[in-house]
């Protein structure tokens, strides 16, 4: 599984600080993609940091010998990284493409409906005639909250403010199933476990009744399809 990667090779057996070095030298490029794929104009610097954090993280945490591609491991752990950096910054990211057709749609239905009402309309009427399903409604609700924070940039409300966790666990649960479309059903479940909910293997072995070793391997199998679309896109 590394047999090219002798840099990832020398640090697995001699934990030396300069391995190390080299290991996170090789991987900077997903570190910049990142910093790409979040990047908003005033915080570039500060994502490539916690990018770079997150890097350091998977070097450390990686165990060779559960077979999985360091290339998918460190990817999620940055990425993880640098949306609870989001999260906890209270942030806003680029809504996905899906959001904004979504908001889109949402304002010419609710136009269309006022004009033929000749009243306000209520947001479940406006989802019942976009035909919005379960998924739509939640996902555009929890945007739709965030944008009635008048400015998330100096925002200065508690910790336990329900529209800003609400918005931001929205915001890192879709970016993180973009990275996973691709996935079973209980891959998305471990993956998610593990990397958005910070759950061991073990809690979610009992959550869902699978054992131990068999999240192991959905884990491993997960990272092996995500593999792919790290080092091609």
């Amino acid at each position: 599984m590394i047999g090219e990667e002798s840099a990832l090779e020398s640090w697995l057996h001699s934990r030396n600080h300069e391995d190390r070095e080299q290991v996170v030298a090789e991987y900077q490029w997903l570190c910049r993609r990142a910093t790409r794929r979040f990047r908003n104009k005033r915080e570039v610097d500060d994502i490539a940091q916690v990018a770079a954090i997150g890097l350091i993280k998977a070097v450390d945490r990686y165990d060779h010998t559960v077979g999985s591609p360091f290339g998918a491991f460190a990817w999620l752990i940055i990425c993880g990284e640098v949306m609870h950096y989001l999260r906890d910054s209270v942030h806003m990211l680029r809504p996905p493409r899906r959001i904004v057709d979504l908001e889109s749609k949402m304002k010419r239905v609710r136009a269309d409906l006022r004009q033929r009402c000749g009243r306000e309309v209520t947001l479940d009427e406006v989802f019942d005639a976009m035909d919005a399903t379960e998924r739509d409604r939640r996902d555009l609700e929890a945007f739709l909250n965030g944008r009635r924070v008048d400015s998330l940039e100096n925002y200065h409300g508690r910790a336990d403010d329900a529209s800003a966790r609400e918005m931001n666990t929205c915001i890192e649960r879709m970016t993180l199933e973009r990275l996973v479309s691709g996935l079973s059903g209980v891959e998305r479940t471990v993956i998610f476990g593990l990397y958005s909910q910070n759950l061991s293997q073990g809690e979610i072995a009992s959550r869902i009744g699978y054992s131990k070793r068999q999240i192991n391997r959905i884990h491993r199998s997960a990272l092996e399809k995500i593999a792919p679309h790290v080092t091609t896109s």
